[in-house]
């Protein structure tokens, strides 16, 4: 920590400097709400997703024993060729959302699949969509529990230590300035008897 000089300039500067960290306060404060908000939201978001997707993949666990009596070839039926994601400013955080998913469907006839296939072809991309949307979920709680960390990093540096910091040095010079002053007083007056005393003569 530098050393702060003993002077009205500088009890100036320190004054300006606790005012600024001040000032700025609220608005972290509220932020932290914001955030505070926002990831408690994705928070619930994500968890709504896993259970929807848990009951999803419970409901078509039954197409597992019809999997196993079926000829037609299953491996790389449905696969993830790719997918977007666009990019939103939550409470000043970027956050992605899940855009268009594309997949590679390997060909097939009607004719020569089981009823059911159709349905099947269905249900793996809905499971595909939703453990993106898991995934995409995750990171933005991640985004946000980052930013929230940051700002409340940053919070408490201003109320423990930049502020009381300030305090401090305001206190000391003002302590100083007075002693200065009130030194300088009993110099002028000791001058003073000392004059007066040397005129008696």
């Amino acid at each position: 920590m530098a050393k702060v000089a003993l002077n009205k300039s500088s009890l100036k500067n320190q004054k300006d400097q606790k005012d600024t960290y001040q000032k700025f306060l609220p608005s972290l404060d509220l932020k932290k709400q914001q955030l505070q908000g926002e990831a408690g939201k994705a928070r619930r978001m994500l968890s709504e997703q896993k259970q929807r997707l848990v009951q999803y993949q419970a409901q078509i666990d039954d197409w597992v024993a019809l999997l196993g009596d079926t000829s037609v070839q299953l491996h790389g039926l449905v696969r993830l060729k790719g997918w977007e994601t666009r990019n939103e400013n939550v409470a000043g955080v970027i956050l992605p959302v899940l855009g268009e998913i594309n997949f590679v469907v390997h060909p097939y006839t009607t004719l020569g699949a089981p009823l059911w296939f159709d349905n099947l072809v269905e249900s793996l991309q809905e499971i595909a969509r939703m453990t993106l949307q898991v995934k995409i979920l995750e990171e933005r709680v991640e985004k946000l529990d980052a930013a929230l960390k940051k700002v409340t990093q940053r919070i408490n540096l201003f109320e423990k230590v930049l502020i009381p910091e300030c305090q401090k040095n305001i206190r000391m010079i003002k302590i100083y300035l007075e002693d200065k002053a009130r030194t300088a007083v009993a110099r002028s007056k000791i001058a003073k008897s000392k004059l007066t005393a040397k005129s008696s003569y």
